[in-house]
């Protein structure tokens, strides 16, 4: 697996927990503290984010980020 395909997945869910809460980018950006762009850059599996940037993300789901992480990995192994 690539890097590139773990950065997807972790957009994928960042994009899926968004959803879920019915949340625009621009609301997620406001609740996280983070800018738009940086939300956007994640959904689309762009960049390489650090892991305080993701537990401001998660923070803001309200999520642990064992949790997080359990759901990413099961994408992956979706995939293989």
């Amino acid at each position: 697996m690539k890097t590139t395909d773990i950065f997807l997945e972790i957009g994928n869910e960042i994009e899926k927990n968004r959803r879920i809460r019915k949340w625009t980018q621009k609301e997620l950006a406001v609740k996280s503290g983070l800018d738009i762009k940086t939300i956007c850059k994640f959904e689309k599996g762009q960049g390489n984010p650090l892991i305080t940037t993701l537990l401001k993300i998660i923070n803001a789901f309200d999520m642990l980020l064992s949790e997080f992480f359990l759901e990413v990995e099961k994408r992956i192994k979706m995939l293989n």
